[in-house]
């Protein structure tokens, strides 16, 4: 469709989702009854809360209290039409929902206790409706299907959710969360957690692998994606092949196939191929006013007032550097580390047993 999505480059079917695609995604969720603007996506949750809606030809908007400011954000539209007759163009179809009646319809939208935004207290939603046309939107579509997502794969629905979930708790001897979520991860074939690991409620494709002491929590990770030795990995989805290093820190992000991550990061989206470097922070909060990030010339208020740093296609970010919130590194862009902060020179007079590092080099205190 020629679409992208602002602030990490490419196509925007190429971004990742729950570790696949948006163009996979799309294709989970397609349904010849069912259309949305360019750029849409909506949960299989919405889909149908739509198909029990009365009437004919209808475009359902969802009553969401997280997603006003996600929408808003782009000013895109946000709506899931139905269609009785599927037939025609997609744009023939496009029109037809978009001149039908508007009905708004109840997302199942509900608080999680424990997490606080700025504007108030995180909600999930299982039928939301969600445009991805910047870094931030494909972040919060990411962290709104995470929850949803999660439980259906591993917990599922219908009559058998109860018995895995007693079963979960029969081999766990407990029922604190945490004990029974060690006991509903996912593993594709070839998938391997180091026996130290500790990797609760997870989804881990094919030949994925968790490192020794790594931590991985609530995280979807694709093929052949790798959780270092010592590393922390917290609600956040890995593309395919993406490897977060020793000792570095993912949380609420997103790190799309192949990339490399070793900083500190929460609330982030790193692109595809992108490699960011031992020490480097990405910001999440500006203390005392919300943070703000750039849509197309201007700057406007992040959703909730809250968000991390994008890291573009195949951009490099050196050791040492830190990148204030809300900020998007341009693709392919190099960035490297203030070479005053580095000490080069280690000459010192004789006899002298204290310095001070300043510009590269030692000064005697």
């Amino acid at each position: 469709m020629g679409l992208t999505c602002e602030g990490l480059g490419g196509p925007l079917d190429e971004r990742t989702f729950l570790s696949g695609t948006i163009a996979d995604w799309r294709a989970r969720t397609a349904a010849p009854d069912l259309v949305a603007p360019p750029g849409v996506l909506w949960s299989p949750g919405a889909a149908a809360r739509v198909r029990k809606l009365d009437g004919g030809d209808l475009r359902a908007v969802p009553e969401m209290t997280l997603l006003g400011p996600i929408a808003a954000l782009t000013g895109a539209p946000v709506w899931l039409g139905r269609l009785r007759d599927p037939g025609g163009t997609v744009q023939e179809r496009l029109d037809r929902a978009a001149a039908a009646e508007e009905r708004r319809f109840d997302a199942g939208e509900r608080a999680l206790p424990g997490m606080e935004l700025p504007t108030g207290p995180f909600r999930v939603a299982d039928g939301w409706v969600v445009p991805v046309g910047h870094w931030t939107q494909l972040l919060w579509a990411n962290l709104l299907a995470l929850g949803p997502y999660l439980w259906s794969e591993l917990v599922g629905t219908g009559i058998v959710a109860p018995f895995r979930l007693g079963w979960a708790v029969v081999r766990a001897g407990s029922v604190q969360p945490e004990d029974v979520a060690a006991r509903l991860n996912r593993l594709g074939p070839g998938a391997r957690i180091h026996r130290t690991a500790t990797v609760e409620g997870c989804v881990l494709g094919a030949r994925a692998r968790v490192g020794a002491g790594a931590v991985v929590r609530g995280a979807v990770l694709g093929d052949d994606a790798v959780v270092e030795e010592l590393a922390l990995v917290e609600g956040s989805v890995l593309g395919a092949g993406a490897r977060v290093q020793r000792l570095a820190m993912a949380k609420f992000s997103v790190i799309e196939a192949g990339a490399a991550f070793a900083g500190i990061m929460q609330l982030g989206v790193v692109g595809r191929g992108a490699t960011v470097k031992h020490g480097a922070i990405l910001m999440d909060m500006a203390f005392g006013q919300a943070v703000r990030v750039r849509v197309g010339a201007e700057l406007r208020t992040a959703p909730h007032g809250l968000c991390g740093v994008c890291v573009g296609d195949f951009a490099v970010l050196a050791s040492g550097v830190r990148v204030a919130p809300g900020r998007a590194i341009p693709p392919g862009l190099e960035i490297l580390g203030d070479p005053a902060q580095v000490l080069t020179r280690l000459d010192l007079p004789a006899g002298c047993g204290r310095a001070t590092a300043r510009d590269g080099r030692l000064e005697p205190v």
